[in-house]
């Protein structure tokens, strides 16, 4: 029996972990959308050549 008990403490922290865990994976997956599209030119205005070389980089 006390295996059982064990897997359904498992299973009850890992319905509270998931939904933070997916809208985690959903905020990345936007960003690297984001990311790939390139809708963060606007914010690249007004800086040097090497902060831009370095934010190309990451």
């Amino acid at each position: 029996m006390t295996p059982l008990a064990h897997a359904g403490r498992w299973a009850a922290g890992i319905l509270y972990l998931l939904p933070v865990l997916l809208v985690a994976g959903a905020l990345n997956w936007q960003s690297l959308k984001d990311r790939r599209r390139g809708d963060h030119a606007d914010e690249l205005e007004g800086l040097d050549e090497a902060t831009l070389a370095r934010f190309r980089r990451e």
